[in-house]
């Protein structure tokens, strides 16, 4: 770094000695985990005023949890907002492990090996390689109603459909200590039948459905809304779950709630539809996906609104202020304007979709953007490119506190400094930006990446005592 004269010293700014409110205003702007983080890594009074905003602020879009196989001790996660992936390590937690997705940043995990399973938050401060995640134990699937009939039937791999983790009602979600926290719903065995627990039950509870209704067996999605819950079966029906959870002596039933949605009838015949209820400024809403039969790719996602007093549906044509992120694993909307430092789209559907179902189909995941104003459609290729699945795609976002992204402390490189190998690896304080661009581009690193790390340390002069010493 070139020397600076006394007068030049004293009028840098200082910039690890800024007000903690003009940090806070600064850092909220942030709303991208990548960016919060490297505003993180400035220097220790930086750092300090990111987690104090952590509990403050939601802002980070739901990531794509990329499919795994069963020896994978990791899980790739496809951040929208970049464009880009990144890799969390979790050997012990991860590895024979299915994972399940939810908005509030808790995974469902089935041990393939043991038939146990439990919830845990990869995004939360304890979830790191050097220390064992906190789980929320589930019961075992064994104790699932049927468990024996269905599992000589269908194989474990196939035996969960889909499982929903969801907020219990009146429950405040920043109190992560209680174990009742979250329900967990399950649709499971040949049937797609539902049944759910909490944390710490011993047993997983069924829900009845009438006996005289063929469809009742075979639900494809669950959502939350206004403490109640709603199921929509793989005709479209959608069905009012009673007494879940409440303690009271009556089993959970189900009760016809609303008849399908009207869907063309050409889109029917020429292809296959899939069914996900969705939530919208808190009313009812069904997404439904048609399917090129042979293609196996996405051509049309139509929404519909239900009227919960009426139960009449009304096709929406624009989504307003929403984006939605919808998959066979998870489904999760979001105000689009509250993440405009996000690439967030006003009136996109980002969704996932994959064939699991269909053992013979040899399909990648079907992973793509439409723009419902105008009509079109987008595919994606975010490098999931594995048709054998074992842990499958899912939408996964931390509504809980805000993100956490783990760094390990400490020197990683070597025990060792050489003042040789330095000289001629790492770019010169007097080099222009082109050529530290691409010094660093060799190494691996983005134009973003290369800001984050010689931004604070090139512009002004080091007061922050933590590094000083270093330049």
């Amino acid at each position: 770094m070139s020397t600076l004269s006394s007068i030049e010293q004293q009028s840098c700014l200082d910039w690890s000695q800024l007000p903690v409110d003009v940090l806070k205003i600064l850092a909220k702007k942030i709303n991208s985990i990548e960016d919060l983080c490297s505003f993180g890594g400035v220097c220790t009074s930086w750092r300090c005023v990111t987690l104090l905003i952590r509990n403050d602020q939601n802002k980070t879009l739901p990531w794509l949890m990329l499919t795994a196989d069963f020896n994978h001790g990791y899980r790739d996660f496809y951040s929208v907002a970049e464009n880009k992936t990144y890799r969390l390590n979790l050997p012990q937690t991860f590895l024979g492990y299915q994972s399940y997705g939810s908005p509030f940043g808790w995974l469902f995990n089935l041990d393939r090996r043991t038939e146990e399973c439990h919830l845990f938050n990869p995004f939360s401060s304890s979830s790191s390689s050097s220390s064992p995640t906190r789980r929320l134990p589930l019961p075992p699937l064994r104790t699932c109603p049927g468990w024996f009939g269905d599992v000589a039937d269908f194989h474990l791999k196939q035996y969960i459909f889909k499982a929903a983790v969801f907020q219990f009602p009146h429950q405040d979600l920043k109190q992560y200590d209680n174990h009742n926290q979250f329900l967990v719903f399950i649709i499971h065995g040949v049937h797609k039948n539902l049944a759910y627990c909490r944390s710490g039950d011993a047993f997983w509870t069924g829900v009845a459905f009438p006996d005289t209704s063929s469809s009742s067996q075979d639900q494809l999605d669950i959502l939350q809304l206004n403490d109640q819950f709603y199921s929509v079966d793989s005709h479209g029906s959608i069905w009012l779950l009673c007494d879940v959870a409440s303690g009271a002596p009556n089993p959970t039933t189900a009760i016809p709630f609303a008849s399908p949605p009207p869907m063309s009838e050409r889109l029917k015949n020429r292809c296959e539809s899939m069914f996900s209820l969705i939530e919208m400024g808190g009313e009812l809403h069904v997404a439904v996906r048609f399917q090129r039969r042979k293609t196996r790719k996405t051509c049309l996602i139509e929404i519909f609104k239900c009227d919960l007093c009426t139960r009449e549906w009304q096709k929406l044509k624009t989504l307003g202020d929403y984006a939605l992120f919808l998959g066979t694993g998870t489904s999760i909307s979001v105000k689009a304007s509250e993440f405009s430092a996000c690439n967030c789209e006003t009136g996109y559907i980002y969704f996932c979709y994959a064939d699991y179902n269909y053992p013979s189909i040899r399909a990648p995941p079907d992973i793509g953007i439409i723009d419902v104003d105008r009509h079109e459609i987008e595919y994606l290729n975010v490098g999931d490119k594995r048709t054998r699945r074992f842990s499958l795609p899912a939408w996964v976002s931390d509504y809980s506190g805000g993100p956490y992204y783990h760094l390990t402390t400490g020197r990683r490189d070597s025990l060792a400094s050489f003042a040789d190998i330095v000289a001629s690896e790492v770019t010169s304080p007097q080099d222009d930006l082109s050529k530290t661009l691409t010094s660093y581009a060799s190494k691996g690193f983005d134009e973003r990446e290369t800001v984050s790390l010689l931004g604070a340390y090139s512009i002004g002069v080091a007061h922050c005592h933590f590094f000083r010493s270093h330049l």
